[in-house]
């Protein structure tokens, strides 16, 4: 089994039920009611809903690089320890990272749902693919080099249209993990008053 936190809901009246696994994307914890998946509680209804905290996010330990690999270990962890499999659903981030884990173990996997996956590089030669490739390297690349991914909205693009999620709950502050496109070592943007939210512990 992994490491990672996960929430656990489930209202049924102890009758056996289909799993589901959510994986969020960035800027985000799995029971965030904004970016993450805390509006699809009423499911638990119906199914088990597992909510993951991904390595670096909410209540999950820490990570020098979010990886898509080691997102999907995890997943493929907790499949494995699900008779009968579950239903996977990922955002973003965690969208690539239920792909992956679902082509790793199929036969666990009773459906795939995915919002939003950033995996363009497979297209990267469509036209439209590419132009999107083009705005996102273009926007990424007028960040600091020395910006960490806690302080992603003191440091983000002009123009960029998502809010910032809301301040995390006390006791949840940033884990000065450098970004994903600085080097090791690199000093953090200057403070700012948001961090990216670690979610309730």
């Amino acid at each position: 089994m992994t490491d990672i936190h996960v929430t656990v809901w489930d209202d049924s009246d102890g009758s056996a039920r289909a799993a589901a696994i959510f994986a969020h994307g960035v800027m985000t914890w799995g029971t965030d009611d904004r970016y993450g998946f805390g509006a699809q509680r009423p499911l638990a209804d119906a199914y088990r809903l597992l909510m993951v905290d991904r390595r670096g996010h909410g209540a999950s330990p820490d990570i020098d690089r979010t990886d898509y690999e080691v997102d999907a270990d995890d997943i493929v962890g907790l499949l494995t320890g699900i008779p009968g499999g579950a239903h996977l659903v990922g955002h973003s981030y965690g969208g690539v990272a239920v792909m992956l884990a679902a082509a790793r173990r199929p036969d666990l996997v009773r459906s795939l749902t995915l919002i939003q996956p950033g995996a363009l590089r497979p297209a990267a030669d469509h036209p439209v693919v590419a132009e999107a490739l083009q705005r996102s390297r273009q926007a990424t690349a007028e960040l600091p080099r020395t910006c960490r991914r806690r302080s992603i909205c003191a440091c983000r693009p002009k123009g960029w249209a998502c809010p910032c999620p809301s301040r995390p709950p006390s006791g949840s502050g940033p884990s000065g993990r450098r970004c994903a496109n600085g080097p090791a070592g690199t000093p953090t943007c200057p403070s700012s008053r948001w961090r990216t939210p670690r979610g309730p512990r």
